[in-house]
């Protein structure tokens, strides 16, 4: 049997059904960002160091750290198709980058994410060779200049919202899925603020875990006319699980 070629570049199509969009009928920022989740993984998987290969060394991927930027959001019943590649690696940040194409292959959102690979029992970040996945990280390109920083702390403020963790919440490491948290984020607007602005751009870091049962506060404090930084945060212990920054355009 020959080997298996492995493809550094990978892409998977997805489709927008009436879960997948809002009221205006585009697709939600989150939907994008479970998108980008699910080509990684199944890329990794087929890199071999996917979720089930970690799993034998007792290690498994988180998402530490994401930014998106979207050019105009597709609507219900498109289909797009989301690229994706590993880009490098920064310490014990591994970077990996995203576009988002419609079918005519118009660029429609480019995103670039780091992840941690973290060790189940002590769950802390692992040093990992970049050899020992097999992954050739030599300069590949980059979908935005600017590195992929840290977002910022904001200032001390009121809750704008607050959510209980339900079951529906919770992944299969049993604490609150990523895609939520993006969700959370959005919810300190109003739906008059939603009808005439459209998301442009996310940035958003992954701080610590939120688990079953547990209440979370969303502070927001507004930076210009168009941007905004977020903080979520444990209401029991005060712990920040979550920090973003979001930025908005007039509704076309």
């Amino acid at each position: 049997m020959e080997p298996k070629t492995l493809q550094l570049n990978w892409t998977k199509s997805f489709n927008l059904y009436t879960s997948s969009v809002d009221s205006t009928g585009n697709a939600t920022p989150s939907i994008l960002c479970d998108f980008l989740q699910e080509v990684a993984s199944s890329h990794a998987e087929h890199l071999g160091w996917g979720f089930d290969n970690l799993k034998d060394n007792n290690w498994f991927w988180v998402l530490s750290r994401l930014r998106l930027k979207v050019n105009h959001f597709p609507h219900w019943k498109d289909q797009v198709e989301v690229e994706t590649w590993p880009s490098g690696k920064n310490g014990l940040l591994w970077t990996r980058e995203f576009e988002i194409r419609d079918l005519e292959k118009q660029l429609i959102g480019q995103a670039t994410s780091g992840w941690l690979v973290i060790d189940l029992n002590s769950k802390r970040p692992q040093r990992v060779d970049p050899a020992a996945l097999g992954v050739d990280i030599r300069a590949p390109r980059k979908v935005f200049e600017e590195p992929l920083d840290k977002v910022q702390s904001i200032p001390e403020g009121e809750s704008v919202y607050q959510r209980k963790i339900g079951y529906l919440d919770i992944d299969v490491q049993q604490h609150l899925n990523n895609v939520k948290f993006v969700d959370w984020v959005l919810e300190g607007f109003t739906m008059e603020f939603h009808k005439v602005h459209q998301l442009q751009e996310l940035e958003i870091n992954f701080l610590a875990e939120a688990f079953y049962g547990q209440t979370i506060h969303h502070r927001q404090h507004q930076l210009s006319d168009d941007t905004f930084s977020h903080s979520l945060y444990r209401e029991d212990d005060g712990k920040e699980i979550c920090r973003a920054k979001t930025i908005w355009q007039p509704r076309s």
